[in-house]
């Protein structure tokens, strides 16, 4: 919990939390370009809401959303899987932007 509160901390910051089978990192509201490193990274991938509801639109992804609401009182995108070598993201709010590694 530490870790996600330094995110929240420096939101500014292009912060990465590695983990030993993961990496998350924290997206500010706006559109991102994520070029996923298939070496290491993926298929797993999620988005999760971090500081209230987000509205998030993807692009690249198994199952795609598109402006979906996403709150711990509702939907939330854990289990998605990396399909095309860039992802893009859209979201109103800050999500996590986790996926699982193979290192």
């Amino acid at each position: 919990m530490s870790a996600l509160s330094t995110l929240h901390k420096w939101p500014h910051l292009r912060l990465v939390l590695w983990g030993d089978a993961s990496m998350a990192q924290l997206l500010a509201p706006g559109k991102h370009v994520i070029r996923p490193a298939k070496e290491f990274e993926g298929p797993t991938c999620g988005l999760v809401p971090f500081n209230g509801p987000a509205t998030i639109s993807t692009q690249g992804l198994k199952w795609d959303l598109d402006k979906t609401l996403s709150e711990f009182t509702g939907m939330i995108s854990t289990s998605n899987h990396i399909m095309d070598d860039t992802v893009m993201v859209e979201t109103d709010a800050y999500v996590i932007w986790i996926t699982e590694t193979a290192l």
